[in-house]
């Protein structure tokens, strides 16, 4: 056990929020900001999304070597050099004239982001005691709500007045003072002394983090489906000029979420990836139900930020009990896996939007959640809710 005193480290969750923080707004800013972007560069508007690829594709394609590498790393100093990548590549994008280097840019972010995330949940963890955990990663994972219903808002609104390369600068600003942050505020956490190598496989063999891994994918593959084509469910009811309202009502019923999920998580941690899992599928249902009645949209869309702020700190408070010394690399598998996920549901969207109309999308999100919830059932079966805590149940 990391703690050395009983006070709940509030403020240094916090500052790991902030990290996440930066790394959702570093990541989605460039699609509020593509028409600006390809005029500055002279590219097209299809081109200028590349720059969210790219740092997706980083993200992606680091999380695990990279995770696996930096295991002998003193988790403060890797933290500090993760955030100070931040701010470099922020800086180089704001920077940089060439269209070309600014991709570069962005892959070089994206991979600072796939080991942040994959490290986060276990630096919170070793700094509360086993009966704080979910807590603990409840309130690192603030950040990304907070993100996107109120951060990228607002920088796409100080971009759209003074330059999106300002807005870029700001964060950078914004990384180099969570550093001082960092080494002020954050226990010095050395590298987990383990008998054997972390290897992924090893992970692999823990019981149920092969459910908890599945569940995860289809949780962020179902919701992907749906989410990245908001605009055209939309347009079917003719509210598509309302997809910022909609969004902003899914942020904030994404920030409640997380915030139920903190006071409960560590007593019903199954129990509430069930009734997660439930109220998606029930948004699913009720999208597809009731597409032509605006006022049931938006309750729908209450229910589905219900069900989907809390859910990515559900898997990994989950996988964080299982795994013990092992968290950080099945925090790996779980964030490559998720931006799979974001990758695959958006491209089986727009598959499924070729052939029928937007209708079908919400159905398909039910579809896999149901599938999933099923998957949890059979795994409580065979006793993953005493690994998971739930109840009070050692592990």
């Amino acid at each position: 056990m990391e703690r050395t005193n009983n006070t709940f480290p509030t403020l240094s969750l916090l500052t790991l929020a902030t990290a996440l923080f930066i790394s959702i707004m570093t990541e989605a800013l460039p699609a509020g900001f593509l028409l600006l972007i390809s005029e500055d560069l002279s590219v097209t508007e299809a081109q200028a999304g590349q720059l969210v690829t790219l740092y997706a594709l980083g993200s992606l394609l680091s999380a695990i070597p990279l995770t696996i590498a930096t295991q002998s790393w003193n988790r403060k100093k890797l933290l500090v050099t993760v955030i100070l990548g931040f701010g470099i590549t922020n800086f180089m994008t704001a920077y940089f004239l060439s269209f070309t280097m600014i991709l570069i840019a962005r892959f070089l972010a994206g991979l600072f982001a796939g080991l942040l995330w994959a490290m986060v949940a276990g630096y919170a963890t070793r700094m509360v005691s086993d009966d704080k955990k979910g807590r603990a990663i409840t309130i690192v994972m603030l950040g990304v709500p907070i993100a996107l219903s109120i951060g990228i808002p607002l920088g796409t609104l100080i971009g759209q007045l003074v330059g999106w390369r300002l807005t870029f600068h700001i964060i950078t600003i914004i990384s180099l003072l969570l550093v001082i942050l960092i080494c002020l505020k954050l226990p010095n956490l050395e590298a987990l002394k383990t008998k054997k190598k972390n290897a992924m496989f090893s992970v692999l063999s823990i019981p149920y983090v092969k459910s908890i891994l599945v569940i995860n994918f289809i949780f962020a593959f179902g919701h992907n489906i749906f989410y990245t084509y908001i605009s055209p469910y939309l347009q079917l009811s003719g509210n598509e000029m309302n997809v910022d309202a909609v969004l902003f009502i899914f942020g904030i019923s994404s920030i409640i979420s997380i915030a139920i999920v903190g006071i409960f998580i560590d007593k019903y941690l199954r129990k509430l990836i069930i009734l997660s899992l439930s109220f998606f599928a029930i948004s699913g249902l009720l999208f597809y139900a009731f597409d032509n009645i605006y006022s049931l949209i938006l309750v729908s869309i209450v229910i589905w930020g219900l069900a989907f702020g809390g859910g990515a700190t559900l898997f990994q408070t989950a996988s964080a009990k299982i795994t013990g010394e092992s968290a950080d690399i099945a925090q790996s598998l779980l964030v490559s896996l998720w931006n799979l996920a974001i990758a695959g549901g958006g491209f089986c969207g727009g598959m499924l939007l070729n052939v029928f109309d937007a209708r079908v999308l919400p159905i398909m999100m039910c579809i896999l959640l149901i599938l999933a919830i099923f998957i949890v059932l059979y795994a409580g079966k065979l006793g993953v809710e005493n690994a998971s805590g739930d109840d009070n149940a050692s592990h």
